[in-house]
């Protein structure tokens, strides 16, 4: 599994996007709260983390770097 995200607070507001894998098609999506979840028929592909800036701390533009606290504070959500 890969696991890119990417934050941008001036283009796309304060919405944290995860991508899990290349798979770029979305067939259907959950969302529970600020969380939503993107899939691929039954395979989870991405969230989307609407109000990232209330769970991620220390959210700066660009390509997130992926530390164990950043995993630690998106696991709480």
């Amino acid at each position: 599994m890969n696991l890119h995200a990417f934050y941008n607070s001036k283009y796309i507001g304060d919405d944290l996007l995860i991508r899990l894998c290349s798979q770029r098609e979305v067939t259907h999506y959950q969302q529970y709260h600020d969380l939503c979840v993107l899939y691929h028929h039954d395979q989870v592909i991405g969230y989307n983390l609407f109000h990232a800036s209330t769970y991620i701390s220390s959210l700066q533009d660009g390509k997130v770097k992926i530390t164990p606290e950043f995993v630690e504070q998106l696991n709480r959500v």
